[in-house]
């Protein structure tokens, strides 16, 4: 939590940083989080049952994406973020023109840069990559993924469902792989009823998180040996 938050603050491309988190007390020891309290520049708000849910939440009460604002949301187990790579996806992002924007690194960048990391990557015609738990929210139309995606979390764990919710057809072409990256998100956009555009990032670190013991211990091996 503390690397992501100094990351944002850092950045220069946050105006507010809000953090969303069930047990707001796990914070109180946190200084980087303490100090931006302190300051007015961070606020706490509660979660709500799912992370769509809650960044639906959040959205309304802060009205994050009203008067043509911009909202950037990150998972807070993002260990190698860098102010750098914050303001490189926001100045991408914005310049896709999109209503949501995705952030996502390609499989050779990851595999050249961290050989020894165990990621899960995703299979489409000519590419296999993985989500950087980065996305970029604008205007009003981008609440309608809000509500797609939170329709989508009931489903995850019946995928034929979730398959089902983009229908059959597009769901059997990106099973077989007959769609490469740009006709993934064109279709994603007619679906959902708001443009959705990737952003490919130059960064093998993005494709980090932390899910287990041993994505802990891997993230604690790069910072120390100096190659995160």
């Amino acid at each position: 939590m503390a690397r992501v938050v100094r990351a944002l603050a850092e950045a220069g491309v946050a105006e507010r940083i809000r953090v969303v988190i069930d047990r707001p007390e796990l914070l109180d020891p946190v200084a980087a989080v303490s100090d931006l309290r302190e300051a007015g520049r961070l606020a706490v708000l509660p979660a709500a049952a799912s992370p769509a849910a809650s960044v639906a939440s959040a959205f309304e009460a802060e009205g994050a994406l009203e008067g043509g604002r911009r909202a950037l949301v990150l998972t807070a187990d993002h260990p190698l973020l860098t102010p750098g790579i914050v303001r490189h996806f926001a100045s991408e992002a914005a310049a896709t023109g999109a209503s949501v924007a995705v952030g996502l690194v390609d499989e050779g960048r990851v595999r050249e840069r961290f050989p020894e990391s165990k990621r899960t990557f995703v299979p489409i015609r000519g590419m296999r990559f993985t989500g950087a738990n980065m996305f970029a929210f604008h205007g009003a139309e981008a609440a309608r993924a809000v509500r797609f995606w939170q329709r989508a979390e009931e489903h995850r764990k019946q995928p034929w469902r979730l398959a089902a919710a983009f229908g059959a057809t597009t769901a059997a072409l990106f099973l077989a792989r007959r769609l490469d990256l740009g006709q993934t998100f064109t279709r994603a956009s007619r679906i959902i009823g708001a443009s959705i555009a990737p952003v490919l990032l130059p960064f093998a670190e993005c494709a980090f998180d932390v899910d287990k013991p041993a994505d802990l211990e891997l993230v604690r091996q790069l910072i120390e040996g100096g190659r995160a």
